[in-house]
């Protein structure tokens, strides 16, 4: 199957960026989904889509990857835009089902967030306009804001409340997981605990209810990020 799917992506009539998910990795562990070791499919996916610093399709794009291991943590740019994309699985980045993380998380998390702040450092240092992340899980904004932060999201939520803060452009950031389309403002300011204003997040679809949607980069508008969504009609 992955290697159909490296096939599918590679056929591609546009610059095509894969970004890891649960259904992937962490969830192959069940016995419906071959009982396989998380761990050496998050390797295998590395092995095969990740091998290059290059995005899939026909048209390529090249990409900045992490160094040390984490070759699926990507950096890439479109006009005034950078964007980055992350290996945050649902449901709790794979921290585990107990108190104690998993030894994955605990190798994985520091290197992840230290990408992301790197990501903020360069949009800062280029003047980028925004900023926009990429990552599948849903990290409970909601929950974070109620204090009743998920173990395997708080690091990245602390981080990513500082760093937002102190970007002077406008930040999107792009997970699916939850499968319910939204688009809204949940990170809060930690200490007025009011929506911090240039951020947006934007959840996309999930079965039963499917289809996609448009980000527009408009550069000449205050907004810089707009959308148009593109809901699949049943039959």
């Amino acid at each position: 199957m992955f290697l159909d799917r490296r096939a599918l992506f590679d056929a591609s009539r546009a610059p095509f960026v894969y970004v890891v998910g649960d259904n992937e990795w962490t969830d192959c562990q069940q016995v419906a989904a071959g009982h396989y070791d998380p761990v050496e499919r998050l390797q295998r996916l590395r092995e095969l889509f990740f091998a290059e610093p290059r995005a899939l399709g026909k048209p390529t794009l090249a990409v900045e990857q992490q160094a040390g291991g984490y070759s699926e943590h990507l950096r890439w740019r479109l006009g005034p835009v950078l964007f980055i994309s992350l290996n945050v699985p649902g449901p709790n980045n794979n921290f585990g089902s107990g108190p104690t993380p998993s030894n994955e998380f605990l190798a994985r998390n520091p290197p992840l967030i230290d990408w992301l702040r790197q990501g903020f450092a360069v949009a800062r240092r280029e003047r980028a306009a925004g900023i926009v992340i990429v990552m599948q899980a849903n990290p409970g904004f909601k929950h974070h804001a109620a204090g009743l932060t998920h173990a395997g999201f708080r690091d990245l939520l602390e981080a990513l409340q500082e760093e937002t803060l102190a970007f002077p452009g406008q930040v999107l950031m792009i997970h699916g997981d939850t499968h319910w389309q939204r688009i809204d403002h949940p990170l809060r300011d930690p200490q007025t605990h009011l929506p911090i204003a240039n951020f947006t997040r934007l959840e996309t679809f999930g079965y039963p209810l499917l289809g996609w949607v448009k980000v527009i980069i408009d550069s000449d508008q205050p907004q810089l990020f707009r959308f148009e969504v593109y809901p699949y009609r049943r039959r």
